[in-house]
């Protein structure tokens, strides 16, 4: 049992620091004034990376290039000591501190906080375990985690999701599904899926594509990208977002003919 509860620690850990963190921090920087909900979560990550809990700091650290960087390589089990420790079970047990309620403040703050709350709890069970206990975290794994996001950024997906995905922002009508696919020297990948073996294309968590200047689309949860031709698969032009542009699509939910998130650049209602 103790196994399996660190394990779901340690998965939440990889899921929260990961491609969904890199689009939460767009989020994150730009909010001017965050409520003092979001600003417990940043002083919690500010007391794991060992930086100093002034807001002026941890708005710095939260803009610096490197701060995703620091999250992903940080080996919490040697870096968080005694102090560290007891410093984010304070925060942790603050009764606002609770991913459910920070989801309905900011849903961009739900990954930072599980991952906080998900390394204290680890600690508390191996590192320093004796004291108050850690409450877990809300949803009670990785997979509920991302669930809790995704419910809170996209609408619910119809039995009949279209292989065309809607417009961000974009006014005027779709063009004809016979539109040319955007070259895949133009399109970046996210993870880079040239560098992944075959099992790992199997289980590509949430694949983001996006094009400079003109926008991304990440589609969220697993996807099998092992035989998408995204020679053919995707169309990403300035204010159009087409997917198997006069191809055929496979069944909703495989591949890319899935709900996904878009954000596009030079858009305008």
């Amino acid at each position: 049992q103790l196994q399996a509860e660190l394990q779901d620690c340690l998965d939440t850990i990889q899921w929260c620091s990961g491609p969904v963190l890199r689009e939460s921090l767009r989020d994150l920087r730009n909010m001017s004034n965050p409520p003092d909900v979001v600003r417990r979560v940043l002083e919690a990550v500010g007391i794991v990376l060992g930086q100093e809990a002034r807001w002026d700091r941890l708005e710095r650290l939260v803009h610096s290039a490197g701060f995703l960087e620091k999250i992903q390589r940080l080996n919490f089990r040697q870096a968080v000591n005694r102090d560290q420790f007891r410093r984010l079970r304070e925060r942790l047990q603050h009764p606002d501190f609770d991913e459910e309620l920070i989801k309905s403040f900011c849903v961009a703050a739900v990954p930072l906080a599980a991952w906080c709350r998900s390394i204290g709890v680890f600690l508390s069970k191996t590192k320093f375990r004796g004291g108050p206990e850690v409450r877990p975290v809300a949803a009670s794994s990785a997979n509920n985690i991302q669930q809790m996001v995704q419910d809170s950024r996209l609408p619910p997906a119809a039995s009949n999701v279209p292989a065309v995905l809607p417009k961000a922002m974009a006014a005027g009508t779709f063009q004809h599904e016979d539109e040319e696919p955007t070259p895949l020297e133009y399109l970046f990948f996210e993870p880079d899926l040239e560098r992944l073996d075959q099992h790992q294309l199997r289980h590509v968590w949430d694949l983001t594509i996006s094009r400079e200047g003109i926008g991304r689309i990440t589609f969220h949860g697993e996807t099998d990208c092992t035989d998408i031709d995204f020679r053919r698969a995707l169309r990403l032009e300035r204010g159009e977002v087409l997917v198997y542009p006069g191809s055929q699509k496979p069944r909703v939910g495989e591949g890319l003919n899935k709900a996904a998130t878009i954000a596009m650049h030079q858009c305008w209602p």
